[in-house]
C-alpha cells in the first residue's frame, strides 16, 4: 500500500444525512518540503460513505481528525478498526 491505513478508534454509527469528525490519535511533524494527503478508501463511496480528503501542510501540528459523511439512505456502522482512509506523504 502507497500510504498509512487511517483506522476508526470506536464503533461509530452515522445515521443518513449525518457527519462525524473522528480524531485519530496521530499527530505528525512532517519533514521538510513535504505535505501529506488524505485519500478515501475506494469501497466507501459506493456505499454512499464520503470522507473528507484533505491536503495538510508541513505546519499542520494537530491531532488528525477524520470527517466521515453518511450520504446513503441508510444507517452506516463503522467498527473500531474498520480502515476509512489512508495518509499519504508526498
Amino acid at each position: 500500500s502507497a500510504g498509512m491505513d487511517l483506522c476508526v478508534p470506536q464503533d461509530i454509527t452515522l445515521e443518513p444525512g449525518a457527519h462525524s469528525l473522528v480524531p485519530t490519535g496521530l499527530k505528525m511533524c512532517l519533514p521538510p518540503r513535504t505535505c501529506a494527503r488524505i485519500t478515501p478508501r475506494s469501497g466507501l463511496g459506493l456505499k454512499g460513505i464520503v470522507v473528507g480528503a484533505e491536503r495538510l501542510d508541513r505546519d499542520f501540528r494537530d491531532e488528525l481528525k477524520l470527517l466521515l459523511i453518511n450520504n446513503s439512505p441508510n444507517a452506516f456502522t463503522f467498527y473500531k478498526g474498520d480502515c476509512v482512509a489512508q495518509l499519504v506523504i508526498e
